[in-house]
């Protein structure tokens, strides 16, 4: 699992380069220490028969190919097959060089503008719950032998641990950049769980192989082939509803997702609210910067709503500087909490807009509507909602109205 520092959009990556918290700073400089000082202690450590140089190459191999499949781009992080080399690391190689597996982790994305900060936590997330998976090996009795029900229990525990710890690390350095809450990152546990213990199996199988008949495990390992395949074709159909200039989806997706969500909430009798949000001043901008200083704005804009909204939230650019956000779940009074966050996140951040323009500061209006309480229908929801912008830009800008509370006012 790898971490987006701060988050990158879905339609290409475009790094943040504003400072990282000082807490999230000291937790990457204190792994940086631990990773160094136990991969010193771990020479300590008697290595019996495991493995040596040649066996290391080889899952080298797989870790810098593993690096290159990506099987799941969530909203503050995105899910490689590291599991699967790293679990045959610790399962064949002496604890040196299962840490150098992991910290190769750190090449992630070679080539590209990655920062650093971000290519040490990979590196040292994967060396030190490599380590831990080797460790529980080390600890177990059961892999002292040849056995392959001694190699499968431990392996198992190996994946346990190694998944366990790569996601409390996650967890930790995406709530210290992202603010996001392990009840936030809930939704996407079972999905990363499952994919974990997948591929925790095949790391297995993996090891099992090449103690017996080295000669199988490319075959064994094929079957990523084609889920990769599979996977490109599946994003190539999603960027197909993505705004390019945002990262956010296009006004089309948005329609359907939005009658499909209030087609659930209507037959489950369950809480939906919608955000229209308008871009204060952009033709200002547009004129005094130009429209690239514009584009710029607006894809700022795709990278706030990704770090601010959930990952069951559906944002899109419906148009122009206009922005649309379907909030499942979510009553009105959470909704305006929600849509609060968003305008103060935009009215506090400094768009950087390339060479010759100094940061640019907008502000952003939002209206909320709620179903059932102010529409029943997806027209009537944008309608109620885009009525409630109106009203906030009337208001002066920069604020948040609820249909609600435009009923009464009026």
């Amino acid at each position: 699992m790898e971490p987006v520092l701060p988050v990158a959009a879905a339609a290409g990556a475009r790094v943040d380069r504003r400072p990282l918290p000082a807490r999230a700073q000291y937790l990457i400089a204190g792994l940086a220490v631990a990773t160094a000082a136990l991969f010193a202690v771990s020479f300590l450590f008697h290595q019996g028969s495991r493995a040596g140089v040649g066996t290391f190459a080889v899952l080298l191999g797989f870790v810098i190919a593993a690096d290159r499949i990506e099987l799941y781009t969530g909203r503050s992080h995105d899910l490689r097959v590291a599991t699967m080399p790293m679990i045959a690391a610790a399962l064949l190689l002496p604890a040196p060089l299962v840490v150098l597996c992991g910290f190769a982790f750190a090449a992630h994305r070679w080539g590209t503008d990655l920062l650093w900060r971000q290519r040490v936590f990979n590196g040292c997330n994967h060396a030190l719950s490599g380590l831990a998976a080797w460790s529980i090996v080390y600890a177990l009795p059961l892999h002292d032998g040849r056995s392959a029900t001694g190699l499968a229990l431990a392996g198992v525990a190996a994946s346990a641990v190694y998944a366990a710890s790569t996601w409390a690390l996650l967890v930790s350095i995406l709530h210290l950049t992202h603010d996001l809450s392990l009840g936030e990152m809930r939704e996407e546990l079972p999905a990363v769980l499952s994919a974990e213990a997948g591929l925790g199996a095949l790391g297995i199988v993996v090891a099992a192989l090449w103690r017996r008949e080295p000669v199988l495990v490319p075959f064994a390992v094929a079957p990523l082939i084609l889920i990769w395949t599979s996977l490109k074709v599946s994003q190539l159909r999603q960027e197909a509803n993505v705004d390019a200039k945002t990262g956010l989806f296009n006004a089309r997706h948005l329609r359907e997702a939005l009658a499909s969500e209030l087609d659930r909430a209507s037959r489950y009798e369950r809480p939906l609210s919608l955000l229209v949000a308008d871009l204060d001043f952009l033709r200002e901008v547009n004129n005094k910067y130009g429209h690239l200083a514009g584009d710029a704005v607006l894809a700022g804009i795709g990278d706030v709503l990704h770090q601010q909204l959930r990952s069951t939230d559906i944002a899109a650019r419906f148009g122009g500087e206009e922005f649309v956000v379907v909030l499942p779940e979510t009553s009105q009074p959470r909704a305006v909490q929600l849509a609060d966050r968003v305008r103060r996140a935009v009215a506090e951040r400094a768009f950087e807009c390339g060479r010759g323009v100094g940061p640019v500061h907008v502000t952003i209006s939002i209206g909320v509507a709620a179903f059932p309480a102010d529409a029943s229908t997806d027209l009537e929801l944008l309608e109620v909602a885009d009525a409630a912008v109106y009203d906030a830009k009337a208001r002066g800008r920069n604020r948040v109205v609820a249909a609600a509370d435009r009923a009464i006012a009026v």
